[in-house]
């Protein structure tokens, strides 16, 4: 919508303000972020004690994001839909590959539910694997 209101500048700028944004949230943990698709951002964390509960982390996020970015003249806020999957195994090679897909499902749900919401996926053990 950014693109087609204000420009791919416009676009650009705010996918940059995003990932900054992404960025000074997980700033204190042992995190990734990577732009995934046109407007998508993936978070990998290490679960530690230190993290706190996903929730708390979406909270900032949708806070953050909340408040308007000014192009130009037009201040412009960003609203998301997350989807968290958490891996509750051992580290495994090639898991990021795996478990970046598994959070598609639940965005999509969060996404049809409406602005600012969330669905999460804990797959059983048996299935962490795949």
């Amino acid at each position: 919508m950014i693109n087609n209101g204000l420009g791919h500048l416009a676009g650009d700028r705010m996918l940059q303000v995003v990932a900054n944004e992404l960025r000074g949230i997980v700033a204190d943990y042992n995190a990734v972020i990577g732009r995934v698709g046109g407007d998508e951002f993936a978070i990998l964390i290490e679960n530690s004690p230190d993290v706190p509960h996903y929730q708390v982390l979406i909270d900032q996020i949708n806070e953050r994001l909340a408040e308007p970015t000014f192009i130009g003249d037009t201040g412009v806020a960003v609203c998301v839909s997350i989807g968290v999957a958490k891996h509750t195994g051992r580290a495994q090679a090639g898991l990021c590959g795996r478990r970046i897909p598994r959070c598609g499902a639940p965005r999509q749900s969060a996404s049809a539910s409406g602005k600012r919401t969330t669905s999460s996926r804990t797959p059983n053990r048996r299935n962490s694997s795949h």
